[in-house]
């Protein structure tokens, strides 16, 4: 108890930081309205961009644009595709829904109409095409499709794990109707998991269903209520938000051929034992407060039960089903803005079956992201797992992740990205230690695709499991 108490302790401390910030940031930009009278105040800019329509201010919805959606994506990945207003308001409208997105609710339509005005093949009101495609009449009934390809490609030594091609391929589906305050998931993806049959398999990454408690306890939808307060409730089958990178973790959004050593799963080199793998999905309900700030900083508190990790490692724990009765309990606070966020997270339950010797897992961590526009972006990760491997044996997995991405060129697009990470095994795995090394350059294609080239350096503390990796990934969005 007094490990669970000391790991509760440092989410809530997190927390209280991330709430610090917020009354900080709060009365910073308050001084600043009083300090010049000469023009107006930042309150006043801010509600002129929550009132106004992008047809008569089109650099609003370009800012809110900058602002909101550059923490996944670059601007030319964006920008560079085509689709009507109903398929972009429907795209920006997913996006909103996901860990970690900065897009207020008011700000949805007019970054889709912003985004509808950069698309040359479409005309017309809002953008609306002579011949509709497929995905414009599904955005008009309000359901999409999504999917992202990215085939992978790594080369190495003896040590590495699936070396060779690998199709990387994201499929999903959403019903998401305006002015309802209900709304469906559904994502499918493939993986090197084994089942017995070889191959390729699939599996359910989400299948959730959402409610918007305010929409349901007023009677008015996000956008008719003026208030900068959303509570949603999502049960089923989701991406359980711990860390950072549980909102990266989709082949259209990270930036190197493989995730951090901390959350890699299905292409190592050698044995060790992450903290988690990612995506972890998991079965349970997530309760989140999402609040918007003055200076446009977004506070989100999120608090979860979900069937948690299972005995024997991660291929049970990734069942749709669970090994016991007692739920597994977490939490995510998180505070950003369009040039920084910070957060915590903290994660507690049981691996034993029922009636089985009782073996708790705890998990704490920390995260920090940079950017500055569109050149430079820096990210860094902590995560840490303990664990009753048996009744008598406690394991610790920890990790660290440090990356820095910039532009080194502008049409197309280039960026370099250097990453450092490790992992760190104690007790159950006998102290296994691995460094990684990472570099290489990405560009961003016509279309928006991006193509992904890197180097990695392990570094192990046996010798024999040194290997030096290359490699190269192509990630297109549909």
């Amino acid at each position: 108890m007094g490990r669970r108490s000391m790991w509760v302790g440092y989410f809530f401390i997190t927390t209280a930081v991330i709430s610090t910030l917020s009354v900080f940031a709060a009365s910073t930009v308050s001084q600043l309205d009083l300090k010049d009278g000469s023009g107006p105040s930042t309150e006043s800019l801010l509600h002129r961009m929550e009132t106004a329509s992008t047809n008569d201010h089109p650099e609003l919805g370009e800012s809110m644009f900058l602002n909101s959606c550059l923490q996944c994506h670059d601007t030319e990945r964006a920008t560079s595709k085509h689709k009507s207003y109903d398929a972009w308001l429907a795209t920006v409208r997913r996006m909103a829904e996901k860990n970690g997105a900065n897009i207020p609710e008011n700000e949805i339509e007019p970054i889709a109409e912003y985004l509808t005005s950069l698309s040359p093949a479409v005309d017309g009101d809002h953008g609306s095409e002579t011949i509709p495609s497929v995905g414009d009449v599904l955005a008009a009934s309000s359901v999409t499709v999504n999917g992202t390809v990215s085939v992978l490609w790594r080369h190495g030594g003896e040590q590495v794990e699936n070396e060779g091609f690998f199709p990387d391929v994201w499929v999903g589906a959403e019903w998401h109707p305006k002015d309802n305050p209900f709304s469906i998931q559904v994502m499918a993806c493939t993986t090197c998991h084994d089942d017995g049959s070889g191959g390729l398999n699939a599996e359910l990454v989400e299948g959730s269903f959402t409610a918007d408690l305010l929409h349901l306890m007023t009677g008015r939808s996000s956008a008719e209520r003026d208030t900068d307060i959303e509570l949603d409730a999502k049960a089923g089958r989701f991406i359980v938000p711990f860390g950072a990178y549980s909102g990266m973790a989709h082949p259209g959004i990270y930036r190197t051929l493989t995730n951090p050593l901390m959350y890699n799963m299905g292409r190592r080199v050698g044995y060790y034992e992450p903290v988690l793998p990612m995506p972890y999905s998991d079965e349970g309900v997530d309760l989140r407060l999402s609040v918007l700030l003055p200076a446009r900083f977004m506070a989100q508190l999120d608090g979860y039960a979900v069937n948690g990790l299972q005995e024997g490692g991660f291929t049970p724990s990734r069942s749709y089903s669970d090994n016991n009765s007692n739920a597994a309990l977490g939490g995510r606070a998180a505070l950003g803005s369009s040039w920084m966020r910070i957060g915590g997270s903290f994660a507690s339950g049981e691996l034993q079956a029922t009636d089985a010797p009782r073996k708790d897992y705890m998990m704490a961590g920390g995260d920090l992201t940079l950017r500055y526009r569109d050149l430079i972006r820096g990210y860094y990760e902590y995560a840490r797992r303990e664990e009753d491997t048996t009744p008598t044996v406690h394991s610790r997995f920890s990790g660290h992740v440090a990356e820095i991405e910039g532009k080194v060129w502008y049409k197309p697009k280039v960026t370099l990205l250097v990453r450092y990470d490790n992992v760190r095994n104690s007790e159950a795995y006998g102290g296994a230690s691995i460094e990684r090394f990472t570099w290489g350059p990405t560009v961003t294609l016509p279309g928006g695709s991006l193509l992904i080239f890197n180097h990695e350096h392990w570094k192990h503390d046996a010798p024999l499991y040194n290997e030096d990796i290359i490699g190269f990934r192509w990630a297109v969005s549909l």
